[in-house]
């Protein structure tokens, strides 16, 4: 007859392992734990990632190298596996196997853990250098309205990453950097056409007007070389939000396709287009 109790589960037992039943022990005590968040540099060009002070061609075996230093193994451990998941360029992340005995008094058991990794995209010095000198659009994001805030700058990335991903490996070069700015973030490219791809998904996603400009910078076996500017205005309004537009109140109805309904301070109902809309001075009052 069982001759011990549990003091977390209260049922009985014959062996208490570390002051609870075998159950209770496994439960609280797993073969795999993941210490803090695994990180991925990985050049968006070549796909290499960093490791070490150098970039290794084989962004796989570094990514489990990752995540083999970050995961702790507990008990007595007779066999690991690591499968990587997905691609730098979408989501990524290592499923990690392991058999072994958290005690040993207990069997040998399996366990699974989903390791997810913080890809972090950026060049190499390599691919850095052959892109630097060639830059050939840029993409001005701007908004109007509300500030561009986490949420809007995260979903804005996660288009161009969807947009890259659908590229070839020359394409997926072509971002040389981007930096915030007053009022937006400027986009530095290299391939004119991935830019005008990238400002189309962006346009397609979320309501914004697009301006493409031609700029001189040169000239080669006596043509003219163009740097392509994309102007890309958000129309970042919310239903309820409360604007001067050059000096009078509105509130907005809502955002359409082309379009945005207001409530003028009569109540009376206001469409005015994007293209107006962007030649007016607009002030956001509620924020």
């Amino acid at each position: 007859m069982p001759s011990k109790v549990c003091p977390i589960c209260g049922r009985e037992t014959d062996v208490l392992i570390e002051g609870m039943c075998p159950s209770c022990y496994s439960e609280r005590h797993r073969l795999i734990s993941v210490e803090g968040p695994v990180k991925l540099l990985v050049c968006k060009s070549c796909l290499s990632a960093y490791q070490r002070g150098r970039w290794v061609r084989d962004w796989k075996q570094v990514a489990r190298k990752a995540v083999q230093a970050a995961v702790k193994f507990n008990g007595s451990i007779t066999g690991v596996e690591m499968d990587v998941m997905g691609n730098p360029l979408t989501t990524m992340s290592v499923r990690v196997r392991a058999r072994g005995k958290i005690h040993e008094s207990l069997g040998e058991v399996g366990e699974e853990a989903i390791v997810p990794l913080n890809v972090v995209l950026d060049l190499c010095p390599t691919c850095r250098y052959v892109y630097s000198e060639r830059e050939a659009a840029v993409i001005q994001v701007r908004k109007l309205g509300r500030p561009i805030d986490g949420d809007l700058r995260t979903a804005l990335e996660s288009v161009i990453r969807i947009t890259l991903a659908k590229s070839d490996e020359v394409q997926r070069g072509a971002i040389i950097d981007a930096k915030e700015v007053e009022g937006g973030i400027d986009i530095r490219l290299t391939n004119a056409n991935i830019a005008k791809s990238i400002v189309m998904a962006i346009h397609r996603s979320f309501p914004s007007r697009v301006v493409e400009t031609e700029k001189v910078v040169g000239v080669k076996d006596g043509k003219h070389i163009y740097k392509i500017i994309f102007s890309v205005r958000l129309i970042n309004l919310r239903r309820n939000d409360e604007v001067l537009i050059d000096g009078a109140k509105y509130v907005v109805k809502d955002v359409r396709n082309n379009s945005v309904g207001l409530l003028d301070e009569k109540g009376n109902s206001v469409s005015m287009s994007f293209d107006k809309l962007i030649g007016r001075r607009v002030i956001m009052s509620n924020q």
